[in-house]
């Protein structure tokens, strides 16, 4: 879905994990030549790319709570045609917007969290069910296999009765 940032147009993806959801936005992160989308900061464009997910304090962050010290690796920014890297100001001044349009969009639209949640839980479940079924055909195998053994050791214990009878007589 298409958002409107106060520094250019960005689309935002709703996707759900096993343990929760995430929010990816992106405006124009692979630099492509389009000058129509992408952010302008202090009059330079820039491709910006942001992984959100939501914290225990109820707001969605850039980056995952449990590392916190690692949020500036999910906030990529690239200047097109350049290899300068973004100023502290302008990855600022990105970081500021999309924290306050993610949070804004995502209480707006309750509806798109509920529908990547149920879907995050069918394919969670459709996991297990395959692993059940991986899981039943290995026991088959292996039991197939234990079977196999113990008929042998049946066969091996019944041959050394039968010579311990051939001895006896």
């Amino acid at each position: 879905m298409e958002i409107q940032t106060k520094y250019g147009k960005a689309n935002i993806t709703v996707t759900g994990y096993t343990d929760g959801l995430g929010v990816w936005v992106d405006a124009n992160s692979n630099c492509g030549d389009d000058p129509s989308v992408g952010f302008t900061i202090n009059n330079v464009r820039y491709g910006v790319r942001a992984d959100l997910t939501l914290w225990s304090d109820g707001t969605w962050q850039i980056g995952n709570e449990a590392t916190p010290h690692m949020a500036h690796s999910y906030l990529y920014m690239t200047r097109p045609l350049s290899n300068q890297e973004p100023s502290a100001s302008a990855r600022s001044k990105a970081k500021a917007e999309i924290l306050a349009v993610v949070n804004q969009w995502v209480q707006d639209h309750p509806e798109e969290l509920e529908e990547a949640r149920s879907q995050a839980r069918d394919k969670r479940r459709q996991e297990i069910k395959n692993r059940l079924a991986e899981l039943k055909e290995e026991e088959a195998e292996l039991r197939r296999e234990l079977g196999g053994l113990l008929g042998d050791a049946l066969t091996e214990d019944q041959a050394r009765h039968a010579k311990a009878s051939e001895l006896s007589l």
